[in-house]
């Protein structure tokens, strides 16, 4: 009787380590589709930032989301991106880095994500708009949902240790080709025109 019993313990020992196997596996395949995807969202913050303080407007058009433009010509966004920066105040963002991702609802055309990162960006005022520096700096506690935006008189520049987010929209069938929308708090209840609105308010 134990030696019938043998064959059936085995195969019950090795359903169980194939079982275990396959599961490591797909895990495995989990986690490395997650790390591709966080240097792929790593890389393409770091360039539409690095084009944004060089002022390669064509590279932060190519990396926005189309919708966000409402079907303006490329000429015209790019135009827009130029007028906005000669305005009298100059916006950088440096030491990005990238602190969660959360993975959107996929829908029939697109794969989305919700980039969180840490930044320190800096907003330097010229000419007219120094006289103007309160309601600035007003404007910025607000886009950046923080109190911690610190005024120097000597330079005319504001400094905001900023925690703020990115959408990620992927459309299927683009080899993971994603474009962003870089988020400002003040326009967070319009963002729902162009992306789901359980997109925007995601969280943990």
């Amino acid at each position: 009787m134990k030696l019938k019993m043998l064959p059936l313990l085995a195969a019950i020992v090795f359903s169980s380590c194939g079982t275990d196997m396959l599961e490591q596996g797909q895990k495995q395949t989990t986690t490395q589709s997650a790390n591709k995807e966080l240097k792929q969202f790593s890389l393409d913050l770091n360039h539409y930032f690095n084009s944004y303080n060089t002022k390669d407007w064509d590279q932060v058009v190519e990396l926005t989301y189309d919708p966000v433009f409402g079907g303006k010509p490329r000429n015209e966004r790019i135009a827009d991106y130029v007028v906005a920066n000669t305005n009298g105040m100059e916006r950088t963002i440096s030491n990005v880095k990238i602190e969660k991702v959360l993975k959107g609802e996929e829908d029939k055309k697109n794969k989305y994500a919700k980039i969180f990162y840490s930044a320190t960006v800096s907003v330097k005022l010229k000419d007219s708009m120094i006289e103007h520096k309160e309601a600035i700096r007003t404007n910025l506690e607000l886009s950046y949902d923080t109190q911690d935006v610190v005024y120097d008189e000597a330079s005319h520049e504001f400094t905001i240790p900023a925690y703020a987010y990115m959408l990620a929209i992927s459309k299927k069938g683009s080899n993971d080709y994603w474009e962003y929308i870089e988020v400002d708090k003040q326009k967070e209840p319009y963002l729902s025109q162009v992306v789901p609105e359980d997109l925007v308010y995601l969280s943990e």
